[in-house]
């Protein structure tokens, strides 16, 4: 039977603080059932909230694969959810069903069909955790009602089995896990039930979830595993303004390790990322489709990285991924505007030509100022005015006389 993996968030008062309906992960897994291997893929993602006063979660399961083992091959295909209660992630309920088609002398089809309820819900986690720290599930049981038929005979065989779920959990250390998906900070979390069978359950806070889970048999011989290939849950999310044509579009950021200094210069958002040496860390960046224009391009400092993108009717969403420890993450969206790239520059030059002309006018005045002035010379002294006597005669003929007597 594939389970279900259970959410986790350390180091945090409400471990469902950050988690968010979307939020999803991938697995490769392998599992044994009745002396079947069965090695495939599984996809977790919470769908919403349940119940009326909205105290859990209600995380959808997807997987399915191959099967080998008792001289047969074949596939199979797992569908269903579970319910997590918000408050500490504890496991309360799954249902799901699981196909097998078993092909050797003749194809067979088996359909099976489950539900799981824990009462009380299962507390896998305890936060916050550290190294060291312990807890245990007592007087616990597992009701579990399952139904079979096969694809040649469709009478429905029903059983109900009761389990206990004493089990007692230690977190043994904190290592650096490396997985398909990255290189993450964990815990390692051993839960061991009273027949000695144990398991190793390796999450991360930086996931949100499980990276790496794996089964032992009581003399420790390995006899399932759980790895994380790929994931969509933000514990860091942060929301800026981005102002185009007027408007204001929100934009947010979220990453899987700590962010600061999330601002925008228009064109780009700019961020800080930091975290563990050589741990992954990923981002992903919800840009609105009105603030967005250009090619999206992202550097990590100096260094161009590639993207993933999806969009809806609202925002366009990359997705991409970073060594650590700490750099500069510059998103850009836009290209300058036409006020940036043509008219500013345009005025600008106007005005520096401006100023050229004006100050070759002031220096053509200034040295007009100091050129010297032309040489004077003494003149004659005015001639003395010529007497009445000495006035030559008019040259404009006598008034005319008038013959009318007087």
């Amino acid at each position: 039977m594939i389970a279900v993996p259970s959410l986790a968030h350390a180091d945090a008062a409400n471990p469902t603080s950050t988690l968010a309906i979307g939020d999803w992960w991938k697995y490769n897994v392998q599992t044994p059932l009745a002396g079947l291997v069965l090695t495939g893929s599984q996809t977790q993602t919470i769908e919403y909230q349940a119940n009326t006063t909205a105290t859990e979660w209600t995380a959808q399961s997807s997987a399915s694969g191959t099967l080998a083992g008792l001289g047969v091959t074949g596939s199979w295909v797992q569908g269903g959810f579970g319910h997590l209660r918000k408050s500490d992630l504890a496991e309360v309920d799954s249902r799901f069903t699981l196909n097998l088609t078993l092909v050797g002398v003749r194809t067979v089809i088996i359909y099976f069909s489950f539900v799981s309820v824990n009462n009380p819900p299962v507390t896998t986690y305890q936060f916050p955790l550290s190294v060291g720290s312990s807890w245990s599930m007592s007087g616990g049981t597992d009701t579990i009602t399952s139904s079979y038929y096969y694809s040649y005979n469709a009478t429905v065989v029903r059983n109900t089995v009761t389990n206990s779920t004493d089990e007692v959990y230690n977190v043994l250390s904190s290592p650096l896990t490396t997985v398909s998906a990255g290189t993450f900070d964990s815990y390692q979390i051993r839960g061991r039930n009273p027949d000695g069978t144990y398991t190793d359950t390796y999450y991360s806070p930086e996931t949100e979830n499980i990276v790496k889970q794996v089964g032992f048999a009581a003399n420790g011989t390995q006899e399932s595993s759980m790895t994380l290939s790929n994931y969509g849950a933000w514990p860091y999310k942060s929301t800026i303004g981005l102002s185009v044509g007027g408007s204001t579009y929100n934009a947010i950021v979220g990453t899987d390790v700590s962010t600061t200094n999330v601002h925008q210069d228009g064109r780009s958002i700019i961020f800080t990322v930091s975290g563990t040496d050589t741990v992954t860390g990923k981002a992903s960046i919800w840009i609105p489709l009105k603030a967005n224009n250009t090619a999206i391009k992202v550097l990590v400092d100096t260094n161009s990285v590639s993207y993933t993108g999806s969009s809806n009717q609202t925002f366009y969403q990359i997705t991409f991924t970073f060594p650590l420890s700490t750099h500069t993450v510059t998103v850009t969206y836009s290209n300058p505007s036409f006020l940036d790239q043509y008219l500013i520059p345009i005025v600008i030059g106007l005005v520096a030509t401006a100023a050229v002309i004006i100050l070759a006018a002031i220096l053509l005045v200034w040295r007009s100022r100091k050129q010297p002035q032309p040489a004077t010379f003494p003149q004659p002294p005015p001639s003395t005015p010529p007497t009445p006597a000495e006035t030559p005669p008019s040259s404009q003929p006598p008034p005319p006389q008038s013959n009318n007597p007087s």
